[in-house]
């Protein structure tokens, strides 16, 4: 009877158990959302990445107070490699957009200093990969991973994702009754002061001559008419012209009637903009036209291959209505073969050699079609790999001495064959 009755009570203590337990589960409800959903179309991405440039910017989309997770828009601009880190309690996640940068992963984290809990700063890593990130690649850096970026000479946009083992706390509150600490102002010292000076007056001259019309106007008020069996000839371009007067790249073609009219990261808006000032009013046998490569690195905005040839063209009839006779000079090749402070300068981001051969072969096709001379640089300069050799620059770019020593001869033949046509 007694175990009948000592069953009987299991049984009513396991139904009860039951009864408040399914009661509890049909109590339990789904959590509120703690934020508001975030949906972003492709063009709210690239709305972003243009809002971002060209400093280097954070643009948060959710994280905060409660959640695991934070996700952002970073973009950097030619940043070296700061310090590395290691996060205890986060993983990172790199979704690269745009742009390249070196990452060093994994290794020993250097003299580690904790500036706040779980978060480790250090200068330098020893041990770790290198990896070269690119547009579309995907990283996973797990916790407790050393690593760096270095983004020299790039621009570089990606989405950061970081996932965190606890939920983000509240900010600190700050004392009411604490006393606002004030770091008082250094005093510019006289040597800043003039550099600040001299920092703001070009950033006037540039915002109230985008041209540059200044440049060459005392220069150009120099200017005789030519002889009578001058055979002047007018260099129109870019940083590429500008430094061929440069003692150590072997001089501006000494003691030929030839006027460099160069100017370092011009665009052909700019150069169409002074060609009469700096072109047709020195009454030139031949202009020769090297231009183009900075507008495929926006350096005035974006642009189109359209817009380029435009602008050559526009420039190259007004030098014909004035009598002054053609050479369109082929854009050089780049490469990404360089290095400064120990990372890639990657050229072939802003200058995109499809590009570069795209706008050489109009140019030769214009030139032919119109009977103008057509300058090949970019044949005598490209390697087999079609980057500019190696030898012939020293940032992928620019010539050195040994690429204007290339460039000189081929320039004096197109002048040379261009006085032989017609007008």
């Amino acid at each position: 009877m007694r175990r009948t009755l000592f069953a009987v009570a299991a049984l009513m203590s396991l139904a009860v158990t039951g009864v408040s337990q399914n009661a509890q589960q049909a109590e339990r409800k789904p959590v509120k959302p703690i934020r508001p959903f975030v949906v972003m179309t492709a063009q709210s991405v690239a709305d972003v990445q243009q809002k971002l440039q060209p400093g280097n910017k954070v643009e948060e989309l959710i994280g905060g107070e409660g959640m695991e997770l934070r996700v952002a828009i970073q973009h950097e601009k030619d940043t070296a490699a700061a310090n590395g880190e290691v996060h205890d309690a986060s993983d990172d996640v790199y979704y690269v957009l745009d742009g390249s940068a070196t990452l060093t992963l994994g290794g020993t984290l250097e003299g580690a200093k904790e500036i706040e809990p779980g978060e480790w700063r250090g200068p330098q890593i020893t041990g770790g990969q290198k990896v070269a990130i690119n547009k579309g690649d995907l990283i996973v850096v797990p916790r407790g991973t050393p690593h760096q970026r270095s983004t020299t000479g790039q621009n570089f946009t990606m989405i950061l994702i970081k996932v965190f083992a606890d939920p983000r706390p509240a900010p600190k509150p700050s004392p009411t009754s604490a006393t606002p600490v004030t770091t008082p102002t250094p005093t510019p010292t006289p040597n800043e002061l003039a550099d600040l000076k001299a920092q703001l007056e070009r950033a006037q001259t540039r915002l109230s001559d985008w041209p540059a019309l200044a440049r060459y106007r005392e220069d150009n008020a120099k200017v005789t008419a030519p002889l009578k069996n001058e055979l002047r000839v007018v260099f129109m371009g870019d940083s590429i012209t500008d430094s061929w007067d440069t003692p150590s790249n072997g001089g501006f073609f000494p003691g030929k009637p030839y006027i460099n009219r160069g100017i370092s990261g011009q665009t052909t808006p700019q150069m169409l903009i002074r060609f009469r000032r700096d072109v047709i009013e020195l009454k030139p046998r031949v202009v020769v036209i090297l231009a183009g490569t900075n507008d495929l690195a926006g350096n005035t905005g974006p642009t189109t291959l359209a817009a380029i040839q435009d602008n050559l063209t526009t420039m190259a009839e007004l030098a014909r209505a004035h009598e002054i006779r053609v050479v369109f000079a082929s854009l050089l090749p780049i490469s990404d073969y360089e290095v400064r402070n120990g990372q890639p300068i990657i050229q072939s981001k802003r200058r995109p050699p499809e590009q570069i051969k795209a706008l050489n072969e109009w140019m030769k096709a214009y030139a032919a079609t119109h009977h103008f001379t057509y300058l090949d640089y970019f044949s005598a300069m490209v390697d087999e790999k079609g980057f500019l050799k190696d030898e012939l620059s020293n940032d992928g770019l620019h010539p050195n001495p040994a690429g204007y020593a290339v460039m000189n001869p081929l320039a004096e033949a197109a002048i040379a064959s261009s006085l032989k046509r017609g007008k």
